[in-house]
């Protein structure tokens, strides 16, 4: 490998081998098992138009199972992405983020 020095190189490359070395959060599988246990109930939550921040919480506080409810949200639409091929029944449309309106 050729030479090559710049300010700063030793810093990043430290920098570097801590990031790499550690793995990132992994997601239990207990949670997928879970969504789907409780699918119907999940969808009609949302279809009542809660959200996932608090259905999220309630997961973590009830099973103790630790999620986000962004990675609620992505296995909860794939499980319900499935049932749609399987039943043909649609699968709840990703509903915007509700934006606060600006003071004026």
């Amino acid at each position: 490998m050729p030479e090559f020095d710049c300010p700063g190189l030793p810093a990043l490359r430290l920098e570097l081998g801590r990031v790499t070395g550690r793995p990132g959060r992994q997601t239990s599988p207990a949670l997928e098992a879970l969504i789907r246990e409780l699918y119907t109930e999940i969808r009609d939550y949302r279809i009542s138009g809660h959200g996932w921040g608090k259905l999220a919480s309630m997961i973590r506080k009830n099973t103790k199972i630790s999620c986000s409810n962004i990675t609620v949200q992505r296995i909860f639409e794939k499980v319900d992405s499935e049932w749609e091929q399987q039943t043909g029944v649609a699968a709840l449309q990703t509903l915007p983020r509700k934006r606060r309106e600006a003071v004026k």
